[in-house]
């Protein structure tokens, strides 16, 4: 579904459609991507700054060797990720609080908005 949703924002020739809040610089060029769908930091690890971490390593990946923009959709998981059990989503203003806190983790990765969507993409080459 995800995927389906981030394919909207370009044409048939795969070049990112005109749209706000787009920093032109990043897409000059037609090149390819990444999706993170799930990042999970088990809770004995919180707070040390791996998730940050990973994120900063990932173009260094020979698996991503070519990949020029990594997108997300930053979303709450609905499962306890401490033993990977669904949990029910938390509600109100507990569901707001912690849906910024993962916004601001990937912005402060370097994580730009896609126009107005609710992706967000990391380009290897920041402009």
């Amino acid at each position: 579904q995800d995927l389906s949703n981030l394919a909207h924002h370009f044409d048939s020739e795969g070049r990112l459609l005109p749209g706000k809040n787009l920093n032109p610089e990043d897409f000059k060029n037609e090149r390819h991507l990444a999706f993170i769908d799930e990042l999970v930091i088990a809770d004995d690890w919180r707070g040390r700054g791996l998730g940050s971490w990973v994120l900063s390593k990932l173009f260094q990946l020979k698996e991503l060797r070519g990949v020029h923009f990594i997108f997300t959709r930053p979303d709450v998981l609905y499962y306890t990720e401490s033993n990977f059990q669904y949990s029910p989503p938390p509600v109100g203003r507990a569901a707001e609080v912690l849906f910024l806190r993962i916004i601001g983790f990937y912005e402060r990765a370097g994580f730009r908005r896609l126009g107005n969507s609710q992706f967000f993409y990391l380009a290897q080459n920041r402009s």
